[in-house]
């Protein structure tokens, strides 16, 4: 395909995946109690197909405007993946009033940084008081 100048043009395309598998199971173990787990795990991989930008006749003109494109394609790879478990526990106090707590774990993985590493883990503990009516 051409363009407008006259240079053969061909299009960027992007490629990604991501993929998530999600398990949980919640039960009452007795009359007062409430308890659950949840576990998440994604992944997600993308980057731009290498190109080309054939200008070579202007170039030669314009050196100034020279520019290696051959390493565009790492610059926009996208590597990652994430774990996230959580576990739940609830205490009926009567029929409406209950007490209860959480506890997750998330780590998230960065294979493949470019300007900074966003790799790390993070323990969150929440207690709570509820009432249902």
């Amino acid at each position: 395909m051409g363009g407008q100048d006259g240079y053969a043009i061909d299009r960027l395309s992007y490629g990604s995946t991501t993929n998530t598998l999600m398990a949980g199971v919640h039960f009452s173990p007795t009359e007062r109690w409430d308890l659950g787990l949840d576990l998440t795990w994604s992944s997600s991989d993308g980057k731009i197909d290498p190109f080309d930008l054939p200008a070579g006749d202007y170039m030669a003109t314009h050196p100034s405007t020279m520019f290696d494109f051959s390493r565009t394609p790492e610059y926009s790879g996208l590597d990652v993946s994430r774990w996230d478990v959580s576990f739940l526990a609830n205490f009926h106090i009567n029929k409406g009033l209950y007490i209860g707590g959480r506890y997750r774990y998330a780590k998230f993985d960065d294979k493949q940084p470019y300007l900074y590493d966003t790799t790390g883990s993070i323990n969150v503990l929440t207690g709570y008081l509820g009432w249902t009516f």
